[in-house]
Order: C-alpha cells, then sequence, then structure tokens
C-alpha cells in the first residue's frame, strides 16, 4: 500500500511558523526549560526551544 500525503503537513508547518513569528512580540515571557525559553505549540504536541540574546 503506497502513502499518500495528506492535507495536514501544511497545516503543522504553517501553524509552526506562526508560533515562531510571535516570538517577535512574546520572545522571553516562556517558561525556561534546560536553559532554554519553551514555546508550545498552540495546536501540536510540539515545542519550540529558543534563547533571547
Amino acid at each position: 500500500m503506497k502513502h499518500k500525503p495528506t492535507a495536514s503537513a501544511p497545516i503543522f508547518l504553517d501553524t509552526l511558523y506562526s508560533d515562531i513569528d510571535s516570538l517577535t512580540c512574546f520572545a522571553g515571557v516562556h517558561r525556561i526549560v534546560l536553559g532554554y525559553h519553551r514555546l508550545l505549540s498552540k495546536r501540536f504536541p510540539f515545542a519550540v526551544y529558543y534563547r533571547v540574546v
């Protein structure tokens, strides 16, 4: 059986990019985990770890 691409990939990337873009306003307000700020994705069970320099 071949794997059929789904429409969830563009939705996932759009959501993740939107979360990352929100850092322009909200960088530094997230909880620090393992030395990095952790932004939890709004729609998917993923996180973005970042540092403010």
